[in-house]
């Protein structure tokens, strides 16, 4: 068993804001420009604040939102004055944070015409900023993926047949402007091309999980190619390449908590993947549902290996969602009580205050196959 794992740094407080008292901070989203943060949140009051965070917090505006309820929140990549929002009413807005959240753009299914509207689950913005693509739940007997053009809020087209059920996640590639990942209820994760021409030709490949997709990151590597991780609803940890029929390591619920010593796996929730750009490991987050809501910690995701790393000291709260700063190595985090955290690493901690370390090795995953297809 190999043990050579680069540990990441303990990370502690660098900053904290209550969003909103005796509310759920559900969604965040982040932007950093011209070494300028804007950090976007969502509350289950369908509230979205946005802060600007350098060495404190502080809140630049806050928008209601009367729709129905606020699912998804992204910047346009490398615009930190531009967010989008979606809700179940099946539209995405568009906000301009430099005249006070004024609302600039509406991107509408003009292609409904009466028929059942398709609540937006989960969006994505190109990385070059060009195209919005949104997944949808099942309406009318079909789950969509609809196409926009940001500068128009044109509707560009959609695919409808390469998911069955409800499409949890919509992640664009972060350099490949044209490739598509997407993952739904029905245990599918797809990539696409979608500069093809139809959505036969766009699908590049289908990865069956056998569960129902929570999570999905898109992750650049420096060599062996890119690296697609994916958090279940049962909190199992998949980690896949696009060539893999299996995935090359599958960690159950049980031994991510074995993994970072938590004696009962059944309280043990999964947050997100993030890649800590200092030492190019994959970090995943995890916490305790159990009246310990402070337990909040972090593995190291290696080839097929999982190791626990550190506790995240001072945490308060269950975390719901979670955004990564790899430009200044800030983690920020929300969660049900309302509040969000922005994290830095802190370098020479006492010994007391690291935890033990537990590997879970995986090899016996490690498994290479031909692509799969839906249908």
């Amino acid at each position: 068993m190999s043990t050579n794992i680069e540990s990441l740094p303990q990370y502690t407080i660098h900053g904290e804001e209550v969003v909103k008292e005796n509310k759920y901070v559900l969604n965040i989203a982040g932007c950093t420009r011209n070494s300028e943060t804007k950090i976007a949140c969502s509350t289950s009051d369908n509230t979205i604040s946005i802060y600007k965070l350098n060495d404190s917090w502080h809140k630049l505006s806050e928008t209601k939102v009367e729709e129905e309820r606020v699912t998804c929140l992204r910047f346009i990549p490398e615009k930190n004055n531009q967010l989008c929002y979606s809700s179940t009413n099946g539209s995405i807005e568009q906000l301009d944070l430099r005249v006070g959240s004024h609302h600039v753009k509406k991107f509408l299914d003009t292609s409904n015409k009466g028929k059942e509207e398709k609540p937006i689950l989960s969006f994505d913005v190109s990385s070059d900023g060009r195209f919005i693509c949104a997944g949808t739940e099942v309406a009318g007997g079909d789950a969509f993926l609809l196409f926009w053009d940001v500068r128009s809020a044109k509707l560009l087209g959609g695919y409808w047949e390469s998911h069955m059920e409800d499409i949890t996640q919509v992640v664009f590639h972060p350099s490949k402007p044209n490739h598509l990942l997407t993952g739904a209820m029905d245990g599918l994760i797809n990539v696409f091309d979608v500069s093809q021409s139809c959505e036969d030709d766009a699908l590049i490949t289908s990865l069956n999980t056998e569960s129902s997709v929570e999570r999905l990151s898109w992750i650049e590597q420096t060599s062996d190619g890119d690296v697609i991780s994916c958090l279940t609803h049962p909190n199992d940890l998949q980690m896949w390449r696009e060539s893999d029929s299996k995935p090359y390591a599958q960690f159950s619920r049980e031994e991510i908590a074995s993994a970072v010593n938590l004696k009962c796996p059944d309280t043990l929730y999964t947050v997100n993947v993030h890649k800590h750009q200092p030492t190019n490991n994959l970090m995943l987050l995890t916490g305790s549902n159990s009246g310990d809501s402070d337990w909040f910690r972090s593995a190291v995701v290696k080839e097929d290996s999982l190791r626990s790393v550190s506790q995240f000291i001072g945490n308060s709260q269950i975390v719901r969602d979670s955004w990564y700063d790899d430009k200044n190595d800030v983690l920020v985090t929300g969660g049900e009580k309302g509040i969000v955290t922005a994290w830095k690493p802190q370098a020479d901690l006492p010994k007391s205050d690291s935890i033990s370390t537990n590997i879970i090795n995986k090899k016996d995953t490690k498994l290479k196959g031909t692509r799969m297809k839906p249908y």
